[in-house]
């Protein structure tokens, strides 16, 4: 019978405890996780206490159990029984309230811990940076699985290891030590320059504000108080100790300093490259030049040399122009001597091959630049029949519309013909043509026709003249 009351009052205690615990897990989910400023004083102090509200609810429902005359008035309820069943009663009573104290206890410090790996499950996650850009960095010790200690300047603070939050509850207290005064944290989230401090860290991490800032009042006392972003630590330690602010500025005012030289320094470094740079090209294209000025006065060297030579040449080609023009007047004295002990005689070779020809041809051509020499549009060639074609071929090699105008065949000498009929049509009296050598151009109204008539007269001419001797 005792043994059933008692299972009876210990699930109602049981049952008592983890209502205050649910409690205590649903209070801190609300109000202790993602307080924000305006609301801050009221929570704060509300849920720093909770704990201890829920401990001491807890131990009262405990002790009041322990120490409620129940068992002995169920006891008392069987007046029938003897004085030695009632005393054996009051030993079961009371090994069965040690038991349910100890169970008890143990089920408070479980559920305790379960609340607080709930509120820090839904405490924000920040991974973390590398190259010392990461507060976290700070951290020299660690006091748990989620918490470490780091040295903040000269303050030594609680860092939480999911998120690099800092508690700031604890940063307060310790500079109101040192200055020995109270700083309270609620009047910082409570200023309007704060809250736009604020505002402006959610826009700038992407975080919603009621995530800068939580509390967490479960665990042991060293991890207790207001956590908050590592941006809003230093406006909060700045607030909190007017000598730290002063080295803030300072930190700033020489980080600025030294970003500024390096930007300059670095701008500087930029222009002495280019500099460097820009001179080694000088000095390139000075090489290049000297190379250049001793190619160039080589090449003016050679083109010397080379006007010299063509100066020569020239010279030598007057000479030779001279030359070949008393070759011809010799050539055409000869000529004549030689037509005139010719003129009865017709010599016909018994080769065919041997037989002479000769014909007239026309270029067609107009020079390509002008030249100080006489251009001259006709052509004679005397050959014979055997070099026919390849006099012709040559003439076509230089002027490439090269036309017949006309060709006579079984000349007893071409160089007769040719000099007789220069001495008819080119003589100053009837100048028809105007020749040199072998080349001439038509005078006046001359034409082709007319110069083939007078030709062919000639020729007849000469033949008559022949039959007749």
């Amino acid at each position: 019978m005792p043994k059933k009351q008692m299972n009876k009052k210990s699930k109602k205690i049981y049952e008592s405890s983890l209502s205050e615990s649910n409690e205590h897990v649903s209070r801190s989910d609300s109000e202790d996780v993602a307080e924000t400023s305006e609301d801050y004083y009221q929570s704060e102090c509300y849920t720093e206490t909770i704990d201890d509200d829920s401990q001491s609810k807890c131990d009262t429902e405990m002790s009041e159990s322990a120490s409620q005359p129940e068992y002995r008035t169920e006891t008392s309820e069987d007046t029938n029984q003897s004085e030695c069943e009632t005393e054996t009663s009051e030993d079961a009573s009371q090994n069965f309230d040690d038991d349910e104290n100890i169970f008890l206890e143990k089920k408070r410090k479980h559920i305790l811990v379960e609340s607080k790996k709930q509120q820090l499950q839904k405490v924000v996650k920040i991974d973390m940076k590398k190259d010392g850009k990461d507060i976290r960095e700070i951290c020299f010790r660690d006091i748990n699985e989620h918490y470490s200690l780091g040295k903040y300047n000269k303050f030594t603070v609680t860092i939480m290891k999911k998120n690099g939050y800092i508690n700031a509850t604890k940063l307060c207290q310790e500079i109101g030590r040192e200055l020995g005064s109270t700083k309270e944290l609620k009047k910082w989230f409570q200023n309007k320059n704060s809250k736009k401090i604020v505002k402006s860290v959610s826009s700038y991490t992407c975080i919603d504000i009621k995530n800068l800032s939580f509390i967490i009042n479960s665990g042991g006392n060293e991890t207790r108080g207001t956590y908050v972003h590592n941006l809003l630590i230093t406006h909060i330690a700045s607030w909190a100790s007017p000598e730290f602010a002063v080295e803030i500025s300072q930190i700033v005012n020489e980080y600025f300093s030294t970003k500024e030289r390096e930007k300059n320094d670095s701008l500087l470094r930029g222009k002495n490259d280019r500099i460097i740079k820009l001179s080694s090209d000088m000095n390139e294209l000075l090489k290049i030049n000297k190379e250049q000025d001793k190619k160039m006065e080589k090449g003016n060297i050679k083109l010397n040399k080379l006007l010299k030579l063509n100066k020569k040449q020239d010279k030598e080609l007057c000479e030779l122009r001279i030359i070949a023009d008393h070759s011809r007047q010799n050539v055409d004295i000869l000529v004549d001597e030689l037509d005139v002990k010719c003129r009865h005689v017709v010599v016909r070779t018994e080769n065919q091959k041997d037989d002479n020809i000769l014909i007239i041809m026309k270029k067609n051509e107009q020079p390509k630049r002008k030249t100080e020499y006489v251009y001259y549009d006709y052509y004679v060639a005397r050959t014979n029949k055997e070099n026919r074609n390849i006099a012709i071929v040559k003439q076509q090699k230089i002027f490439k519309k090269l036309t017949i105008v006309m060709e006579i065949k079984y000349v007893p000498n071409s160089i007769v013909l040719w000099k007789n009929i220069r001495n008819e049509i080119a003589n100053r009296k009837n100048k028809k043509i105007i020749a040199n050598g072998n080349d001439f151009n038509l005078s006046g109204d001359y034409t082709e026709q007319k110069l083939i008539k007078d030709i062919k007269n000639i020729f007849d001419k000469r033949l008559n003249h022949i039959m007749v001797d």
